[in-house]
C-alpha cells in the first residue's frame, strides 16, 4: 500500500478542505476497492492458478499471471504506462505467491484490496477537487 501511497499523494495538492469534502465519500471507495479486488482475484488469479501450475509448474504460473496482470494494467491503471505495468506485475506475483502457499482468497484480497483502497480514496480526493 505504501508504494502506491506515496507517489499518489505526493503528485497531489490536497487542501484541508478537500480532505473534509472527501471523507464522507470513504464508505465508496472502500466499497468499490473491495469489490474490484475481489472481481480481479476471482477473473485473474483464481482460474488461471487453479490449473496452471499443474500444467507449467507454480514459478512459471507465477510469472504468467504477473505478467498478464501487470499488461491488463497497462493501459487503464493507476498509474498507467510502464511504472503501472511494473507495479501491478510485482504485485500480481506477490498476490500468485500468497495465493498458492495459503490455498485461499482471503490473503490475496486483502493484499490487493490495501493498495486498491488508496487508489479509489485519490479517485475521490480528486472528484471532490472538481
Amino acid at each position: 500500500m505504501l508504494a502506491v501511497a506515496l507517489p499518489t499523494l505526493l503528485s497531489m495538492t490536497i487542501t484541508k478542505e478537500q480532505l473534509v469534502k472527501a471523507i464522507p465519500l470513504l464508505p465508496a471507495a472502500l466499497l468499490f476497492a473491495a469489490i474490484n479486488a475481489f472481481n480481479e482475484e476471482m477473473y485473474y488469479r483464481a482460474p488461471m492458478l487453479s490449473t496452471l501450475p499443474r500444467v507449467i509448474g507454480k514459478h512459471q504460473a507465477m510469472m504468467f499471471n504477473a505478467i498478464f496482470f501487470g499488461l491488463a494494467h497497462f493501459l487503464y491503471g493507476s498509474p498507467p504506462g510502464i511504472i503501472g505495468a511494473a507495479m501491478t506485475g510485482f504485485l500480481a506475483w506477490l498476490i500468485c505467491k500468497s495465493m498458492l502457499e495459503t490455498k485461499g482468497l482471503t490473503w490475496p484480497w486483502l493484499i490487493h484490496f490495501l493498495p486498491d483502497a488508496m487508489i479509489f480514496f485519490s479517485y475521490m480526493l480528486l472528484f471532490v477537487r472538481g
